[in-house]
């Protein structure tokens, strides 16, 4: 119990002098504001990545979705109507992964962001492929 009590005081409190528990559990207050600004306001679109889109919102205030790669499962922002208010309007997209793909590039906390300008956001998260007949081997 005592144990278990001491963990959760370490992942809200910031009393351990490990960067690496630092930047996991309390590196997410600075970089999201830093972002604020840089973006302007303007929307942000997360690349494969809900626990970024969902703690840049709640730090900023600033609406953010979470866009998958088609391979990966779906998540809270497939279902709330956030990507329908975000079609053709210009969005700024951050990703960790792909760096060649992306124009600007900012040191943070948590590793390297990655993000660019995109004057009219296209999705097609909402596309569902069924195909009409199976065919078994």
């Amino acid at each position: 119990m005592i144990l278990v009590l001491f963990a959760r005081i370490v992942m809200i409190v910031d009393i351990l002098p490990v960067d690496t528990i630092k930047q996991r559990y309390h590196g997410w207050k600075v970089w999201p504001r830093m972002m604020k600004d840089k973006t302007k306001g303007l929307p942000i679109v997360f690349e494969n990545s809900y626990q970024r889109a969902s703690k840049y919102w709640f730090y900023t205030g600033q609406v953010s979705y979470s866009l998958n790669f088609y391979r990966e499962r779906r998540n809270n922002y497939n279902f709330w109507p956030i990507e329908d208010s975000l079609l053709g309007k210009p969005v700024y997209i951050l990703d960790i992964h792909n760096p060649d793909s992306f124009e600007t590039r900012i040191p943070i906390t948590l590793g390297v962001l990655n993000y660019k300008y995109d004057p009219a956001f296209a999705s097609f998260a909402k596309v569902k492929f069924i195909p009409s007949e199976k065919i078994e081997k």
